[in-house]
């Protein structure tokens, strides 16, 4: 769909809105500082309810909102297209007043944060920065070493704070299921954070966070269709891995020499430990003590998605591909990992020149 001359934010401000679909999708709707007058959706057993305060009707009743300022916003993936065409068929027009949830995301965020992205284009052009995972090798001595450098955090590297003044340059998180049960930790932490888009019912309204759109990545024959985005303004791809998040943004800071701390790539999952199915996907709950830097990493209620660790490793290969095809370098410093994509060196080497 080609929205784009009806996705700035004062442009959708002053529009009638109407989601068409009760997804999750319509979370992160809710979560943007706009008006939804009216839910729509093809479950009669929503017709008559409310989301939000908002009322819940069926696609017929649309047809009492077909004048010009209303902009149909369809919250799905999978039926987007039939979802179109039902739409047009109740008499609105595809080009002025329907449009994707993702391209009005997307758009959305480039308008309200594209500025800040273009001022972090190429700022630290020519240094060096450190990629902190929060693996059991990781250790507080060596994140003192790098005070002084660049480094990028993420999820609950907070939870080293105790044992450390280094803190990092840039926070992000991308996991859905850390947004949601850490959100009061994550909002309390100073600094500059960047958060993946679908963590916005959760994490916003955050002042400080950098807001940035999450592109899915396909698959071909069981194999990842990896993708790296070289320009944040756009959005990033998901690769399975807040990590693959960090190596595009230290790309679009223009850093092509990384060094990566604390990412063993090794993930101990008890046998009593059952896959859960919920709105999240197949989760895991509890924590099996070992996977993480620290011991308080997870609670016993506290869900996580199962690490897809062959996909990680099809992303990895990708960035190793891009930064090296650039004459930039990706190098593993972790004490210990079996992720061997990337060169192995000593931090003490690195840090010692």
């Amino acid at each position: 769909m080609n929205n784009h001359n009806m996705t700035t934010r004062s442009d959708i401000q002053a529009r009638n809105i109407i989601v068409f679909g009760a997804s999750t999708i319509l979370k992160e709707l809710l979560a943007l500082p706009i008006e939804i007058m009216l839910i729509s959706d093809n479950d009669s057993n929503k017709w008559g309810t409310k989301i939000h305060n908002i009322d819940v009707v069926s696609p017929d009743q649309l047809k009492r909102h077909l004048s010009k300022e209303t902009l149909v916003v369809i919250a799905s993936e999978s039926y987007a297209e039939a979802m179109k065409l039902q739409l047009i068929e109740l008499g609105f027009s595809a080009e002025h007043q329907i449009i994707n949830a993702s391209v009005l995301i997307r758009e959305w965020i480039s308008d309200k944060h594209g500025e800040a992205m273009d001022r972090l284009r190429n700022i630290h052009q020519g240094q060096r920065a450190f990629l902190i995972g929060n693996g059991p090798s990781l250790q507080m001595a060596d994140l003192d070493l790098l005070k002084d450098e660049i480094t990028f955090g993420c999820n609950k590297i907070y939870l080293a704070y105790t044992e450390t003044t280094w803190r990092p340059t840039y926070y992000c998180v991308e996991d859905k299921l850390v947004g949601q049960y850490n959100a009061p930790q994550i909002r309390e932490l100073g600094g500059v954070k960047f958060f993946a888009h679908p963590l916005m019912p959760n994490l916003s309204p955050d002042p400080s966070a950098n807001w940035l759109f999450q592109q899915g990545l396909g698959e071909v024959d069981g194999v990842p269709d990896v993708r790296f985005s070289k320009d944040l303004r756009e959005g990033f791809y998901g690769g399975w891995t807040v990590i693959y998040l960090m190596m595009q943004l230290a790309w679009h800071m223009g850093i092509r020499e990384l060094y990566l701390l604390g990412i063993d790539f090794h993930f101990e999952i008890p046998v009593e430990m059952k896959p859960l199915i919920n709105e999240a996907g197949v989760t895991i709950q509890g924590d099996a003590i070992g996977n993480h830097f620290s011991k308080q990493y997870r609670n016993s209620s506290e869900p996580w998605f199962t690490p897809a660790l062959q996909k990680q490793y099809e992303v990895f290969k990708y960035a190793n591909e891009v930064f090296t095809s650039a004459q930039g370098s990706i190098v593993n410093c972790s004490r210990r990992t079996k992720l061997d994509v990337f060169p192995i060196r000593l931090l003490e080497d690195v840090m010692n020149g």
